[in-house]
């Protein structure tokens, strides 16, 4: 696990105790929650039944003994991927002596055992329960399992995207395929980051994105009652930007209520905003397109509260679960995270996007 040095070095007289540090989280496990909803105890190719009615049912009434038809109820199969994601690190006390965190250390034969220690609660916990978080929304968002190395950057490899294909995939896929909706986004054909924050923000160019995005929508959403938006920071920023600066009516109330996340309304439709799109957007993906630029950072989804499914074989929902142990052969303080993950778009009548 890598640790920043510095910022556990500090004279003295300023912090005495691990637990006077400031842990400023940037994510946590309710931002999961609000976009998907979960299904605990699943199977790897098990398969998620969607009922709906098959045809036009209603017809003008016949004699006596006129035929009963079959087709009110048409089971529509998805097929759960579920997939083992990982999270190990090992701790060395060695990287603690010297610092604020010395005092925590263990004495004689056992300084290397960092369990129990105010190291793991004030530090390594804290730490631990935001990534095992990040990387199950990372997975479930952005997952794909067919991802290249040209297709990411900075300290990112394949095996941080490849375990399952997520919500973005699975959009990308189906929009391709005909059965998801899109409205496109201009913005994001332009060849430089500059430029795609200019075509954004030129007046009325996002009031109208949204307003368009939300007409294209299928009659099948239309006529749902339990219908969400889920938008990138930047898309809108630049919205509620765009309605202000043309009294395009009221921006309505937004409510940061964790990790960055906001939420209100848009044209009364619950709205979420999530920072973590635009973060992994901007600092892991390539843009192979055009190279200079993000990579799609303005997208949206309409979508009902049930349609995205994030599936484990877990029977219990827990996202601070994590082993800590330590081996007196190598002195080494192991931390490990493990579980199961599977994300579905249920049903592609009920999901339109803006990319």
């Amino acid at each position: 696990m890598k640790l920043n040095q510095e910022q556990l070095t500090a004279p003295a007289h300023e912090i005495k105790n691990l637990n006077d540090l400031i842990f400023l989280s940037t994510f946590q496990q309710g931002l999961v929650k609000e976009v998907f909803k979960f299904m605990l105890g699943q199977v790897d190719g098990q398969e998620v039944g969607l009922l709906k009615s098959s045809k036009l049912l209603g017809k003008t009434a016949g004699r006596c003994g006129s035929d009963y038809g079959d087709n009110a109820i048409d089971i529509s199969p998805k097929q759960w991927d579920i997939k083992r994601w990982e999270i190990k690190e090992k701790l060395c006390y060695n990287n603690f002596e010297g610092t604020i965190a010395d005092y925590s250390l263990r004495k004689g034969v056992n300084v290397g055992d960092l369990t129990g220690t105010d190291i793991m609660t004030a530090i390594v916990e804290p730490l631990m329960k935001e990534e095992v978080a990040k990387t199950v929304f990372r997975l479930a968002l952005f997952g794909d399992k067919d991802i290249t190395s040209a297709a990411i950057k900075g300290d990112a490899t394949v095996e941080n995207f490849n375990t399952i294909d997520g919500v973005w995939k699975q959009i990308f896929v189906g929009n391709t395929a005909g059965k998801i909706t899109r409205t496109n986004v201009d913005a994001n054909t332009k060849t430089t980051i500059a430029a795609q924050k200019t075509a954004i923000n030129t007046n009325g160019v996002a009031s109208k994105l949204i307003d368009d995005f939300l007409a294209d929508a299928p009659v099948t959403l239309d006529q749902a009652t339990n219908k969400k938006i889920i938008l990138t920071s930047g898309l809108w920023k630049a919205w509620l930007a765009d309605v202000k600066r043309n009294n395009k009516g009221s921006e309505g109330q937004w409510n940061s209520i964790f990790g960055g996340i906001t939420t209100g309304e848009i044209n009364g439709i619950k709205a979420i905003v999530v920072p973590f799109m635009d973060e992994i957007i901007q600092e892991y993906q390539v843009n192979e397109t055009n190279s200079g630029a993000y990579n799609m950072p303005y997208r949206a989804i309409l979508t009902t509260e049930e349609n995205l499914l994030l599936g484990t074989n877990n029977d219990t929902l827990s996202l601070n679960t994590f082993d800590v142990f330590y081996d007196k052969r190598d002195d080494f303080t192991y931390v490990k995270a493990m579980d199961t993950i599977g994300a579905l778009v249920l049903d592609e009548r009920y999901i339109h996007v803006a990319f």
